[in-house]
């Protein structure tokens, strides 16, 4: 009975008091405990540790945003090998780079500050070409930022016989920083952006998939992307901190270059660059400078009528004056029938003919030696120039015939590239059930400007992905994702359809 009588008074009691009472002996022996070290407390007020994760982010699927944050430059042991190399064995060719920086770094810096970029990407110009528009990769990519023709195409850039305008440092900066744009939207990190520009998004992408990881020094410590990407962002680091103080790393005495000044002309019929320089008493050096995106010194006309030249300060009046006496009235053959190139292990004239468009017996007649020649690496030979070999190709097929013969190692998706068109249109124009062609076969093709590849629709069926679509109309998968509005996380249901962009 006892027992009953004080749990009747102590539950009364119970009732009369306040909450305050009731938490405030509980409260002082819970902070009467230290909690380990490794354990963050939290304040009464506080729902989640906001700044535990202010230094990394954390390993999740990414939101799109419309801002572009900076590039932060971490000191990191990866970044440190390069600052010895370019310190070092390294140092005449960065020195090189730093005189040339001064040259582009005004006009390429306000470039990106229009399209809303960070400053900092400007590096990637000087690790990609030393800021030189002669540079040339070994995958063929041209000028300022390192363009492959394909990608330099997509992003506006005109390439052909006479004009590449990948060579000019405002087109290529403004094709650069759209592309740059479009891999940060996709990856949402300018360390996965930069390793994309480097490597290109797919082989990124199957890394991120692999691993599951949106962290680049993860998918560097794995190894599942090439050397040259694992190095890719550690050496832009670097070359941003000598770049930022070249006397702390022992640049002494740079002689800068002065930042390119120009004015710019109108002219209406194609003109000489080498008689316009005699015309303005200039060197044809200093203009070709000026105006790069021309391959020789003749500057045709653009489809409107009117092309811009780059003349130096105080020269446009005069210029003006004297652009009739340098114009040309026929439109002069290109000269130059072959590129050097170097052979590298694995290479056969059989694999060269195939990759430039050609046959064995054109590179053996070019180089002078036999059709059976065994190849070694480091050997320097002719190959026929894309240019002067395709263009003629591709102009006598958009104004007459719409049949192809297949030569021996071409293949659907060659020939619908060279047609401007998909290999499923050939297949469906032909009633091809597989991919594979013979020799001496006659396909029906149609011109790229028909009404059948102006809109490209994909139905989605069971099992499509954004990847798969992508290489089924050999089309780049940033410009697919762009051209629906779609992202990695976007769901693709059956019987959606999917425009294919151009």
């Amino acid at each position: 009975m006892k027992k009953y009588l004080m749990f009747f008074i102590l539950c009364t009691a119970c009732q009369h008091m306040t909450p305050t009472q009731l938490n405030s002996e509980p409260n002082r022996d819970i902070r009467s405990i230290e909690p380990p070290d490794n354990v963050q407390m939290l304040s009464q007020t506080q729902t989640k540790p906001t700044n535990t994760v202010k230094e990394q982010k954390p390993d999740i699927p990414y939101d799109h945003q419309r801002s572009y944050e900076d590039v932060v430059i971490e000191e990191r042991p990866e970044v440190d090998v390069w600052i010895q190399y370019f310190t070092g064995r390294g140092k005449d060719n960065m020195k090189l780079y730093l005189e040339r920086s001064t040259r582009y770094m005004d006009l390429m810096r306000s470039v990106l500050r229009e399209s809303g970029l960070p400053d900092k990407l400007i590096y990637v110009a000087m690790i990609e070409s030393g800021f030189s528009f002669k540079a040339r990769s070994r995958a063929q990519a041209m000028g300022y930022w390192q363009f492959i023709e394909p990608t330099g195409r997509r992003y506006g850039l005109k390439v052909d016989q006479f004009i590449d305008e990948r060579k000019d440092p405002l087109l290529s900066t403004k094709a650069a920083s759209e592309y740059l744009k479009d891999l940060y939207s996709l990856f949402g990190s300018w360390y996965l952006a930069m390793a994309s520009y480097n490597a290109g998004e797919y082989r990124v992408n199957r890394a991120m998939m692999k691993h599951y990881t949106r962290n680049f020094w993860r998918l560097r410590k794995n190894r599942s992307i090439p050397r040259e990407t694992r190095e890719y962002v550690p050496k832009f680091m670097a070359a941003y901190l000598i770049a930022k103080n070249p006397k702390k790393y022992g640049f002494h005495h740079l002689n800068y270059q002065k930042p390119i000044q120009f004015e710019s002309v109108a002219v209406h019929q194609p003109i000489s660059l080498k008689k316009l320089a005699d015309n303005l008493s200039v060197k044809y050096k200093d203009l070709q400078i000026l105006n790069p995106k021309y391959v020789t010194e003749y500057v045709p006309m653009e489809k409107t009528g009117t092309t811009v030249i780059r003349v130096p300060p105080g020269l446009s009046g005069k210029a003006t004056q004297k652009v009739l006496t340098a114009s040309v009235m026929s439109r002069p053959k290109y000269s130059k029938t072959y590129v050097y190139y170097k052979v590298r292990w694995g290479d056969s004239l059989f694999k060269l003919a195939r990759r430039n468009r050609t046959t064995v017996n054109t590179i053996a007649r070019m180089n002078g030696f036999s059709s059976r020649k065994m190849l070694r690496a480091g050997q320097v030979i002719k190959l026929p120039h894309r240019y002067a070999s395709s263009s003629r190709k591709y102009a006598s097929v958009k104004k007459s015939t719409k049949y192809h013969k297949v030569r021996r190692g071409e293949s659907l998706g060659r020939i619908a590239r060279r047609y401007g068109i998909s290999a499923s249109n050939i297949k469906a124009w032909n009633n091809l059930s597989s991919s594979v062609i013979h020799p001496r076969q006659v396909l029906l093709v149609k011109a790229p400007d028909s009404n059948s590849t102006n809109s490209k629709i994909h139905v989605v069926r069971r099992g499509d992905t954004l990847i798969t679509i992508a290489k089924k109309y050999e089309v780049p998968l940033v410009a697919l994702m762009k051209k629906n509005s779609l992202t990695f996380k976007s769901i693709l249901r059956v019987g959606r359809k999917i425009n294919i962009p151009e």
